[in-house]
C-alpha cells in the first residue's frame, strides 16, 4: 500500500498546487459539519422556546462576543422587534454554513479531479511512449487487445482513485473527526451510548475488502482477456472466416465474460453489503440511544434543539462512514490495475541505443 501511495504521488507532484488546494478545501468541508447542527439548534431553540432563559444560553462557549451582543436580550417566549431580529439571526445561519459547506466541497470535487485526468493523461503518455520503443520481441509475448486494456481501462481505475478516493479519503475522515470531537463535547453521554454499536462493523468490512483485492486483479485479467481476443477475431476475420472459426472465439469470449461476470458481482457483493451494514448498526446505536433519553428525561431534560441536534450529527457520520468503508475496496481494485500498468513501465529494452549511431544515407 505504501509503495501504491508514493507511485499516486509522483504522479500527481507536477500539480501539488492544485492538489493542495483540493485537499484544503476538503478538510474544511469536513470540520464545517458540526457548525451545521450548531445552527440548527440556535435555530430550533429560538423559534420554538422553551423557558425564559436569555437567548445567550442557547450558543456555544465559543462563540464571538459580537454575536452574543446581538442576542443578549431578546428573551425566550418575548415578542417584540428584537426579538424578530434574534429569530432572523438564528435562521439565516443555516444557509450561511450551508453556503459554505457547498462551496468548499466544490471546490474540494473540481479540484481533485482537475488533478486526476492531467495525472492519467500524463500516465497514459508515458506508458504509450514506453511501449512504442519497445523491442518486436515484446509485442510477441502480449496481444495488442491486452495492451489496449492496460492504456485505456487500467489507467482509468487509477484516475478514480485520484479524484474520487482521496476526496473521501480528505473529507471523510475529518468530517467524523470534527463530528465526533462535538458530540464527546456537547453530550459525551449521549455520544458513547449511540455510538457503541460502531466497532462491530469493523470485522465483516475487513474480510469484504479482502474478497474485493483477489476478484480486482482478475477482474483486470479477464478485461483484458476480452479486449485481447476481440481484437484477434475482427482483425484476422479473413483467417475466422476461412477455417470456420466464427463459433469457437464466440464461445471464448462467452466464457471469459462469464469469469468476468462472477468475479465482478462479488465486487459488488462485497460493496454494497458494506452501507446496509453500517446503516443497521447505526439503527441500533439510534435505538438504544432513544431507550437511554426515555428512562433519564425526568432527571436530565432536554431541550429540542438538543435533540435535533444530536440525531442530525450522528446522521451526518453516516455518509462518511459508508464511504470510508468503500474506500479501501475501491483503492484494491485501481492498486490491482495501477500493479499492471506500472508492470510494463518497469520493462526494460534488451536492445540498447548505441553510443553513437551512424546516419543512414
Amino acid at each position: 500500500m505504501i509503495e501504491y501511495a508514493r507511485r499516486l504521488l509522483v504522479l500527481v507532484r507536477p500539480y501539488r498546487g492544485r492538489l493542495a488546494l483540493g485537499v484544503l478545501a476538503g478538510l474544511l468541508a469536513g470540520l464545517i459539519e458540526p457548525l451545521l447542527m450548531v445552527a440548527v439548534k440556535l435555530a430550533v431553540d429560538t423559534v420554538f422556546p422553551t423557558g425564559e432563559g436569555n437567548l445567550v444560553s442557547l450558543l456555544p462557549p465559543w462563540t464571538p462576543d459580537f454575536v452574543r451582543g446581538w442576542m443578549d436580550g431578546p428573551k425566550l417566549g418575548v415578542t417584540g422587534d428584537s426579538r424578530q431580529i434574534a429569530v432572523v439571526i438564528a435562521v439565516m445561519s443555516i444557509p450561511v454554513v450551508m453556503s459554505a459547506r457547498v462551496l468548499l466541497g466544490y471546490l474540494n470535487v473540481y479540484s481533485l479531479q482537475w488533478v486526476a485526468v492531467r495525472a492519467i493523461t500524463g500516465l497514459r503518455t508515458q506508458l504509450f511512449a514506453h511501449l512504442v520503443n519497445l523491442p518486436l520481441g515484446f509485442f510477441q509475448r502480449l496481444s495488442t487487445g491486452e495492451l489496449l486494456s492496460r492504456i485505456s481501462n487500467d489507467t482509468a481505475m487509477v484516475q478514480s482513485t485520484i479524484s474520487s478516493s482521496v476526496s473521501v479519503l480528505v473529507r471523510g475522515p475529518a468530517t467524523l473527526i470534527a463530528l465526533l470531537a462535538f458530540l464527546l463535547f456537547t453530550h459525551p453521554t449521549w455520544s458513547l451510548v449511540a455510538l457503541m454499536t460502531f466497532p462491530v462493523c469493523i470485522v465483516p468490512i475487513t474480510l469484504f475488502n479482502r474478497r474485493v483485492r483477489r476478484s480486482s486483479r482478475i477482474i483486470q485479467d479477464e478485461f483484458a482477456r476480452l479486449s485481447q481476443i476481440a481484437h484477434e477475431s475482427l482483425t484476422g476475420n479473413r483467417v475466422v472466416k476461412a477455417y470456420n472459426l466464427e463459433d469457437t472465439v464466440v464461445e471464448r469470449f462467452r466464457a471469459s465474460a462469464s469469469v468476468y461476470i462472477s468475479h465482478y458481482m462479488k465486487v459488488v457483493r462485497a460493496l454494497e453489503i458494506q452501507g446496509p451494514l453500517v446503516e443497521i448498526v447505526a439503527a441500533v446505536g439510534v435505538g438504544l440511544f432513544f431507550i437511554y433519553i426515555g428512562t433519564t428525561m425526568s432527571t436530565a431534560p432536554a431541550t429540542p434543539g438538543s435533540l435535533l441536534q444530536f440525531i442530525g450529527s450522528v446522521f451526518l457520520m453516516y455518509k462518511p462512514v459508508k464511504e470510508l468503508t468503500r474506500l479501501q475496496a475501491n483503492i484494491q481494485q485501481a492498486r490491482a490495475a495501477s500493479d499492471r500498468v506500472f508492470e510494463l513501465l518497469a520493462l526494460q529494452s534488451n536492445l540498447p541505443e548505441p553510443a553513437a549511431p551512424q546516419p543512414l544515407h
